[in-house]
């Protein structure tokens, strides 16, 4: 006892100076689940009162009461043995019980007397087909199933369950936008304020189970109008066990004219330890997982392979191509290319470099115990999204250097079987630069031609003045050594803890806590005239300004700069002005909970107040904002701090049984969520470039935003209908207010602003559907299951700036409710898994498995529309891009015409052979097994990915066919474009591409021990 008593001091202690030496704590969330039920009297079904239920391995056990039922908290999610005890009787194991986040495992316990049986009694527990205590829509990812999957990563499997939706890459939950969502690890969010995106990786072989919450959650958890993604890691293990997984594309390159399936370079080498932690008594226990994956294509995108020959190249109206750069785009006229070939298949020089670790440890020190936890990515890209324009100069191709890390630590006290309380620490920070390959964060010198002139790039046109590009019949490709890159980075961490009680009393389990995240963001990026030589060529012709540092910073503030917890040199610092300086949002909330359990009849009640304090400056009068023309500054006096906002949020869910096999559940609730923050923190210099510079800008600052509001309804029904299959319903309606829009202020005239754009509340949308889920178990070597979705999501926008270019066209703020950009009316997965096991199916057979994954969706809205030119590149012609849209004009009801639908076969082989003592499973698996050529976006003039519609309208081509060169343009243009859609990747649009993703197959081997 005094031993445990110190324990406890050192651990309170340093929470305590952890917290105060903090500016605050961290947000975290549960990670455990609860195993509940009833001991009996096998032959008379008495109850048995005082019986001792413990969880194997661990110090986690309870009592029965009177009734002989017990029930044991705050397990972490798991699989686990649980052996029941009582004097007379002979014990009593059920194997494989699996324990969920936040829900409860009811077993049941029939003991038979000493004096009848002889030996004790091992059950093997059946993974329950219905969730009996969820009192809304959860579903669940394990290990086990990614491992049959034709799929690798935890995400990729998340997403195929039903209300999700994934669009151009971003994924959709009931129709929030894709920055609604929240992402949990280990208890800690790892959703980024800044763009709402996900800033952590979760190693597929280390997940425990991740949790797919698309709605109605409880008080507990909060930020997330979409829903709740929560993963949990593996724990360690009693004995050592360790893994290793390899996977390649690499043996498909040899392939590739009898399949049509190209090598993109992958490479995905995992390995995996655990054990106990040496000296300690088994007492800790650790897990560690390592990941690399490589690409040298990370785009992965359908191509069509072409070639033009100077002087040989014939053109349909039977004159010669010549490919002699014309000069229009400042190069030398008259300079020639041999050829301009592409191959197609992988895009060359666009390289993805990523680690991943995460790692676990648990030490039990009845009654307390701590888990640490780590998750860490480290990611280099080189971007190659223009890979045809960049034929001759891909060796200077951007790179961005990406990481994050997660570190918690979470301690919990047992104060008795009923009562516990938990402790998280957490810190959490990601960070990213974006640079020139040759010259990274040097990048004075970027457009410095004697620096270049070392790295072999002595090609440039004057000393500031880097090679323009070859103009061949109106396309331009860049000169080897044009610049392609600025310099750009951010830091965005947090730090903070939570704090939680639970006490279970009768039926009731009380639970309150809180939690705090304060956060750090630093930013600098657009510095312009980097690239285009402007900066130097300043520097050059102003000495005696650029060595006077304050006359020199007045020169870098014009150029609009982003900068706060940067100066504008690119130093880091905590001065500057009230916008220059870091921004330090702060969230917290308090919650309190109450579950009400009786047999399987749950009740969730809760309320949660939440609190945002977004470090946000707003002006006094929106249309005089202080703004300075010489010195480039605002003045401090015309702007207010924005007040914290508070908001209380009631949650209340009931699931009761209709029968043994039926469940029906209620879930209704009111949510909200600190919006994506990307247009609110911008510097000061950032902010007066767009207030001086009247130009249209696509994506227009915020001075105050309100968080995002959302209402919810749920009701589902549950049915197991045979020993081994179930489906469940789940119908849903969600109201969702306040989501950002841009809007137009027009200035004062003291102000001496005409208009500007901003982004504030205003967006609004209604959702509905129903989700269906059929489930089959393992029975005769077949298992699988059915997904669908059926949404409709309508609303004022589908994206914050979706309404910018109508601003140039009309003063009135758009409020038409139209289909949301993502929704797909339709959508679903079906998968079929058949295995032998062991001692099954023969030598060959035996330990093999096939898994096939069919995906379908309908397509998502679009609007038929026109519109000339306007400020296209002629290598674009008239595309209509989503960038800048004001040239554009409807030819019918915005979002009246869907793409079409998409669908997809996966399949994977596997075969499981013992070499050595050791499980090795060989394995290959085929993502679109077909090759089939789906088409996620179309143009919005012909409404196909086929033809842009430009080429067939004489009055929209026909001036800039015969200015740039007749035959050999529109050749160009067919090959470039309508085949290979660079004008489509380089004119702004939302979607990522027009087709989806191509063949590809993938060979593995997996050896755990």
């Amino acid at each position: 006892m005094q031993r445990t008593s110190k324990i406890l001091f050192l651990l309170l202690f340093a929470l305590v100076v952890t917290v105060a030496l903090s500016p605050a704590l961290v947000f975290a969330q549960t990670t455990t689940g609860r195993i509940a039920g009833v001991v009996v009297d096998k032959q008379t079904g008495e109850p048995l009162p005082g019986a001792n239920v413990i969880v194997e391995g661990t110090s986690w056990g309870a009592a029965t009461d009177l009734n002989g039922e017990f029930i044991i908290h705050n397990i972490p999610a798991g699989v686990y043995d649980v052996t029941a005890r009582f004097v007379g009787y002979q014990p009593m194991t059920i194997k494989n019980v699996r324990v969920r986040i936040g829900l409860t495992e009811r077993v049941r316990f029939e003991l038979s007397p000493t004096a009848i049986q002889a030996q004790a009694v091992e059950v093997v527990a059946e993974r329950p087909l219905i969730e009996k205590t969820a009192t809304n829509a959860v579903r669940i990812v394990d290990a086990e199933s990614i491992q049959n999957l034709p799929v690798r990563g935890t995400i990729a499997a998340a997403v195929l369950n039903p209300g999700v939706v994934v669009q151009d890459g971003r994924i959709y939950i009931r129709g929030s936008r894709s920055d609604e969502n929240a992402f949990y690890v280990e208890g800690a969010n790892v959703r980024d304020v800044f763009s709402g995106g996900q800033v952590a990786s979760v190693v597929p072989d280390a997940l425990q189970e991740l949790q797919v919450q698309t709605g109605g959650y409880n008080a507990q958890y909060g930020g997330a109008n979409g829903g709740v993604f929560a993963a949990v890691l593996k724990s360690g293990t009693p004995d050592y066990h360790f893994s290793f997984r390899s996977e390649t594309d690499n043996f498909t390159e040899q392939y590739k004219k009898r399949f049509g399936t190209y090598s993109y370079g992958y490479a995905d080498n995992t390995v995996t330890v655990s054990g106990p932690v040496p000296g300690l008594n088994k007492k800790a226990k650790f897990f560690f997982a390592g990941q690399n994956t490589y690409y040298k294509d990370h785009y992965r995108r359908f191509w069509t392979p072409f070639k033009f020959e100077n002087g040989k190249t014939i053109l349909p109206d039977g004159s010669t191509m010549w490919l002699v750069d014309t000069g229009l785009r400042g190069g030398h006229a008259g300079d020639t290319l041999d050829v301009i070939e592409w191959k197609g298949g992988n895009v060359p020089h666009a390289t993805l470099n990523r680690f991943v670790t995460n790692a676990s440890v648990t030490f039990d020190f009845n009654p307390i115990n701590i888990r640490l936890s780590w998750v860490n990515t480290y990611q280099k890209t080189r971007h190659n999204g223009l890979p045809i324009m960049r034929l001759f100069n891909s060796n200077r191709l951007p790179i961005t250097e990406y990481s994050d890390a997660t570190v918690s630590m979470k301690i919990t006290h047992l104060i008795s079987p009923k009562t516990f309380y938990n402790l998280t620490l957490a810190y959490h920070d990601n960070r990213a630069q974006t640079y020139d390959p040759f010259f990274k964060d040097n990048f004075w010198i970027y457009a410095d031609s004697l620096e270049n002139a070392k790295i072999g790039y002595d090609n440039w046109e004057t000393y500031t003045n880097d090679p323009n590009a070859y103009d061949i019949y109106g396309f331009p490709f860049d000169r080897p050594g044009n610049l392609l890159s600025g310099y750009s980075k951010y830091k965005r961490n947090y730090l903070g803890g939570s704090f939680d009680f639970t006490h279970q009393m009768a039926r009731h389990q009380l639970q309150f806590g809180g939690e705090l995240q304060y956060w750090t963001l630093r930013n600098w990026s657009g510095l312009g005239g980097v690239t285009s030589g402007g900066l130097l060529t300043y520097m050059r012709s102003n000495p005696d300004i650029t060595r006077d540092k304050v006359k020199f910073e007045k020169y870098l503030r014009s150029l609009g700069p982003n900068n706060y917890g940067y100066d504008v040199f690119g130093n880091e610092t905590d001065e500057g002005d009230f916008l220059t300086k870091p921004r330090h949002p702060v969230i917290g909330a308090f919650y309190i909970q109450d579950r009400y359990e009786f047999t399987d009849l749950v009740v969730n009640a809760g309320l949660r107040m939440d609190y945002y304090n977004m470090d946000l400056w707003e002006p006094k009068d929106y249309k005089n904002p202080g703004v300075s023309k010489k010195s480039r500054t605002l003045d401090q006096k015309y702007y207010k701090k924005v007040d914290p906002y508070i908001t209380v949020s009631p949650r209340l869910g009931f699931a009761f049984p209709v029968t043994d096999r039926t469940k029906l559940h209620v879930q209704w609730g009111k949510f909200v969520q600190m919006p994506q923050m990307s247009q609110a923190y911008r510097g000061t210099y950032a902010r007066t470039y767009q207030l001086l510079g009247g130009f249209f800008f696509t994506n227009p600052m915020a001075w105050k935003v309100n968080p995002e509001r959302t209402t919810q309804y749920e009701i589902g029904f549950a049915h197991q209908f045979t020993m081994n299959a179930s489906f469940d319903v789940t119908l849903f309606y969600k109201d969702i207010k306040d989501q950002l829009q841009t809007r137009r202020v027009f200035g004062s005239p003291e102000s001496g602003i005409s208009s500007y754009d901003i982004t504030q509340n205003g967006d609004f949308a209604t959702t509905k559907g129903m989700e269906f889920r059929l489930t089959l178990r393992r029975t005769n070597r077949v298992m699988g299951w059915i997904n669908y979705t059926f949404s409709q999501a309508k609303g004022t926008g589908s994206y914050v700036n979706q309404a910018s270019a109508s601003l140039d066209q009309a003063t009135n703020q758009i409020t038409i409710i139209t289909p949301l950009y993502f929704n797909q009316t339709h959508r679903g997965s079906i998968s079929l898994d058949y295995r032998f096991g062991k001692n099954d199916g023969g030598p060959i057979l035996e330990r093999s498995g096939l898994n096939l994954l069919f995906t379908f969706n309908s397509g998502h809205p679009y609007t038929l529309s026109t519109g000339g030119i306007g400020q296209n590149d002629a290598a674009q012609g008239a595309i209509l891009p989503d960038g800048d849209a004001r040239n554009r004009r409807p030819l019918e009801p915005i979002g009246a015409s869907t793409t079409p639908w998409n669908f997809y076969l996966d399949a994977k082989l596997d075969k499981t052979v013992t070499i050595g003592g050791l499980d090795v499973d060989f394995y290959v698996y085929v993502r679109n097994l077909f090759n089939t050529k789906n088409v996620i976006n179309v143009y919005p003039r012909t409404g196909n990915a086929y033809s842009d519609g430009f080429l067939e309208d004489p009055e929209l081509s026909g001036s800039v066919i015969e200015s740039a060169g007749g035959q050999g343009y529109v050749a160009l243009y067919r090959a470039i474009n309508l085949q290979n859609r660079q004008h489509y990747l380089w004119s702004g649009f939302r979607g990522s591409d027009l087709w989806g993703r191509p063949r590809e197959i993938r060979f593995g081997i997996y050896i755990n021990y």
